[in-house]
């Protein structure tokens, strides 16, 4: 099975956090950590991932520190692939832009603006 990274299962868990994250989302993943620390959580937020093939796709993170029974921390992580949402988003803006545009009152001649 790949997954929308374009990696299998084996293969994403091999990787390091920033194989995946654009380093642009440094300072925003600094905050997530200070969020973790303190609350116990973080998210959730978007930002983009990197697929196997190089190009990016946006996701909505979100997850929350846990511990395995011997005490060790883990962090659970829920990761939504929301490029469709977006698609439909967008869609959606273009939509409304036309109607709007079409269903505004049509303006009078010069001649008759005075």
């Amino acid at each position: 099975m790949t997954l929308p990274s374009g990696y299998t299962r084996d293969e994403f868990v091999k990787l390091s956090y920033w194989d995946l994250t654009p380093r642009e989302y440094q300072a925003m993943e600094e905050q997530v950590l200070v969020s973790l620390k303190n609350e116990g959580r973080y998210g959730p937020f978007e930002k983009e991932y990197i697929r196997k093939d190089g190009s990016r796709y946006p996701i909505r993170l979100q997850g929350m520190l846990s511990h395995y029974p011997d005490g060790r921390p883990v962090i659970w992580s829920l990761i939504e692939d929301i490029t469709e949402r977006r698609r439909l988003d967008k869609m959606k803006n273009q939509f409304i832009a036309t109607v709007s545009h079409e269903l505004r009152p049509p303006r009078p001649p010069p001649s008759m603006a005075r």
